[in-house]
């Protein structure tokens, strides 16, 4: 999990992976208390070695990430903007774009994100 405060920002705390695991930035902006992305590592990851993932939403509005353990054990990683119900409402044939998110996967621990 990544958090901070002013001066501080962006101090990560690994915490386990449960079987679900996520975050949903309700502050109308990104920020160090609402970051737009997620960054997962496998155990023992280090600074240059190990497996990492982390995927980002190019998006300066409220933002939800989530990673689902499914039953076949595998991990799924979610993550896009995130609406209220009823903030975002379509006429019929009207058409909306989702920002665009990205992913990237290292096997050259945090830094190789």
């Amino acid at each position: 999990v990544i958090g901070g405060r002013w001066a501080s920002e962006f101090q990560m705390t690994p915490v386990p992976l449960a079987a679900t695991l996520g975050r949903t930035g309700h502050g109308g902006r990104t920020g160090f208390d609402g970051s737009a992305y997620a960054i997962a590592g496998e155990s023992g990851v280090g600074d240059d070695s190990g497996h990492v993932i982390a995927a980002h939403v190019a998006w300066s509005g409220e933002s939800r990430w989530c990673i689902d353990t499914l039953g076949t054990g595998a991990r799924q990683l979610q993550i896009g903007a995130a609406f209220r119900p009823g903030e975002i409402r379509l006429k019929p044939g009207a058409r909306f774009e989702t920002p665009p998110a990205y992913a990237v996967l290292s096997a050259c621990g945090w830094n190789g994100v």
